[in-house]
């Protein structure tokens, strides 16, 4: 008998192999079925065990909620909350992507050239549901300007409750800033703007930069930060003699121009109070000033302007004394003011720069009547006219709001390798009438941020003190009958 055709033979062994492919994927089928009944057994036995899938959704989302607020920044990153939680399980992913607070904040550190980033930011947002957004950008000024996120600023400016633009030191320039800011608004919901960045960033004049343009887009905004940007020349003109009109905040409370007052003991022009010739701010209750570097006639002219009800105010003095006339003048348009910091930098000697100062606040009790806190910054190397201060804190103390607290600070900060004896009160009537102010209930502070000089006495005088310390409590302890032994001197 012949063997059957080849062709006879394939087709057989084509049919079983097709077969069994069709047994192998029905089997196939059959085990992905009972693994999948095997996870949800697995996951409702969890969930029996588990606190948290049985707690209501609105409960766990408050959970989240409380993990985020121990988180800085809530940002982008795979391992930062909230998009840790996304990845744990389908129950937490289930609680993130429904809990749209989680989603209402977000951080993007050193921003990628990538448009798909801002795409990404986008769906970011959107899971924030109708929510304020705050939003926090950091990277150099060319990649933010070019990363799309412009148009994503733009796109959400009107639930922008909060934003920061951080700029980092790399390929920071005018041009770049400029484009960033250069984002039409309105932006009805902003209440806090920050602008920074790590390195000088020198501006041309305000009506260059958009700032303005944007200031005048958020008439909501109550919290304003701008820090390390300096104009390139000084801006002298008044309001009027400008072009352009000055724009009115009505409800901006806090405004914080330019660096920490440690850059004006380091001869550094920061001009951050030149934007002030074009703003009215009615409502100001808070500035910070790294530098005044305006002409003092233009400082009390945004005064008068504004009459603002301040209630503290920290300026570093740039240049030059404060002439009386117009120091009283100014000091007048601000009488709600509560905390005052001044900082004398570089140049003319600092005890010239807060002598008027001083000696207006020693003879008149009308000048500032609700002035709290007076805080003086100051080199280590300065005199301190200690009699003009007695005769200043004597006559604040008969003020209706009389002065609580007096800090004089030597820079820099901390005291390692300078001497500071120059700056101690001189012993006698100085050192008691301080002693006694202290005592009745002022604090005082003289010295570096590290440590009070006035506590800073002698062995011999901590000596004395102890002993006054303990005859009061022994006769104290007379009065109550007590009998000390013979040998107790």
């Amino acid at each position: 008998m012949s063997p059957p055709p080849q062709a006879s033979v394939d087709a057989e062994l084509c049919a079983q192999i097709d077969e069994l492919t069709r047994k192998i994927d029905a089997q196939k089928l059959l085990l992905r079925d009972l693994e999948e009944q095997r996870s949800q057994a697995r996951r409702r036995l969890n969930s029996l065990h588990d606190p948290m899938a049985r707690l209501p959704l609105e409960i766990q989302s408050h959970i989240f909620l409380c993990v985020d607020h121990t988180w800085d920044k809530p940002s982008t990153y795979p391992d930062n909350v909230p998009m840790v939680f996304v990845a744990v399980s389908r129950l937490w992913r289930h609680i993130a992507l429904s809990t749209p607070r989680l989603w209402s904040t977000i951080s993007m550190n050193n921003l990628p050239r990538r448009a798909c980033y801002a795409e990404l930011c986008g769906k970011w947002m959107e899971r924030a549901g109708t929510l304020p957004l705050s939003m926090s950008l950091e990277g150099s000024s060319l990649r933010l300007a070019r990363s799309g996120i412009q148009d994503l600023v733009y796109q959400y400016r009107e639930r922008l409750e909060s934003l920061t633009l951080k700029l980092d030191g790399t390929h920071t320039d005018v041009n770049g800033f400029g484009a960033l800011v250069d984002v039409d608004g309105p932006f009805k919901a902003l209440r806090k703007l920050t602008i920074s960045s790590e390195v000088d960033v020198a501006l041309g004049s305000a009506e260059d930069l958009g700032l303005l343009n944007m200031l005048d887009d958020a008439p909501n905004l109550t919290h304003c930060v701008m820090r390390n940007f300096f104009y390139e020349e000084e801006e002298d003109l008044e309001p009027e003699d400008s072009e352009l009109l000055p724009v009115t905040l009505t409800s901006l409370e806090t405004l914080e121009l330019g660096s920490p007052h440690i850059f004006a003991f380091l001869s550094r022009a920061g001009n951050s109070a030149g934007i002030l010739q074009h703003l009215t701010l009615p409502a100001l209750k808070n500035l910070h000033l790294s530098a005044l570097d305006i002409t003092y006639d233009a400082f009390t002219a945004f005064l008068t302007r504004s009459s603002p009800p301040l209630e503290s105010l920290d300026l570093a003095l740039h240049s030059g004394v404060w002439p009386d006339a117009v120091l009283e003048q100014s000091l007048c348009l601000i009488p709600t003011l509560t905390s005052l910091k001044i900082s004398a930098g570089s140049g003319t000697p600092q005890q010239d720069r807060f002598g008027p100062f001083l000696e207006l606040l020693a003879s008149s009790r009308d000048i500032l009547p609700n002035l709290r806190k007076l805080t003086l910054w100051m080199r280590h190397s300065a005199s301190v006219d200690y009699e003009r201060i007695i005769r200043m804190l004597d006559n604040r103390r008969k003020c209706p709001a009389p002065l609580e607290c007096l800090e004089i600070y030597f820079a820099p900060f901390g005291d390692q390798g300078h001497d500071y004896s120059t700056n101690l009160p001189s012993e006698g009537q100085i050192r008691s009438a301080l002693e006694q102010l202290v005592k009745n209930g002022m604090q005082i502070h003289i010295g570096p941020s590290t440590r009070n000089l006035l506590e800073n006495l002698s062995e011999e005088q901590q000596a004395l003190r102890q002993k006054s310390q303990m005859e009061a409590i022994r006769s104290a302890m007379r009065g109550r009958g007590f009998v000390f032994p013979s040998t107790i001197s």
